[in-house]
């Protein structure tokens, strides 16, 4: 597999419309139509952010390489509370992640985590959802102050990168001598 790539994101330069009061929020789609909502998004000129990983399949043709979402079913946009509804007007797109109130933005440190994982020059790919075992921050390097839970795959160590929000996780392959653990916080 290759590293991790970002469908291109479309940045809106008209600074009439810039607006400082967006947010990102978690645009569920359907089934396989990640890339079909990014370009709708982009036609609008709204924010996205679709990682996306390498993958080979092996069909009656022959091995194909192709880029999945990292986070299927969910794609990242940036948009101010009065402008959810252009999100939600975009094919295939079902809803805004949220609750009875509404959609519920993410977490800043979750989107940094998430920009983090697009990093060229990385090789990620999903893992099953984990919520429990040791959290460990990354040192240096690209992935400097980045937060997950160690785990263990064949002979090499990864970190697995979780965003609660949409309950996906990425797993990264980590040098063990660059992380160091997170202590457990008490509850008072």
């Amino acid at each position: 597999m290759k590293p991790v790539s970002v469908f291109p994101s479309q940045h809106n330069t008209d600074t009439s419309r810039v607006n400082n009061d967006a947010k990102w929020f978690v645009a569920c789609t359907c089934a396989r139509h990640e890339k079909k909502v990014a370009e709708h998004l982009a036609a609008q000129g709204v924010e996205y952010l679709l990682p996306l990983y390498d993958s080979l399949h092996h069909w009656k043709n022959g091995p194909k390489r192709v880029q999945l979402p990292l986070f299927p079913g969910y794609v990242f946009v940036r948009v101010a509370a009065s402008e959810r509804v252009r999100v939600l007007r975009v094919p295939s797109v079902a809803y805004l992640l949220g609750s009875a109130q509404g959609p519920m933005p993410l977490a800043d440190d979750e989107i940094r985590a998430v920009r983090k994982l697009t990093d060229d020059t990385l090789w990620a790919e999903p893992c099953p959802y984990i919520s429990l075992g040791q959290r460990v921050k990354v040192r240096s390097g690209a992935l400097k102050d980045l937060e997950g839970v160690l785990v263990r795959k064949k002979d090499a160590f990864r970190l697995v990168v979780s965003v609660d929000t949409i309950m996906r996780s990425v797993m990264i392959e980590v040098n063990a001598a660059n992380i160091e653990i997170i202590p457990m916080r008490v509850a008072a």
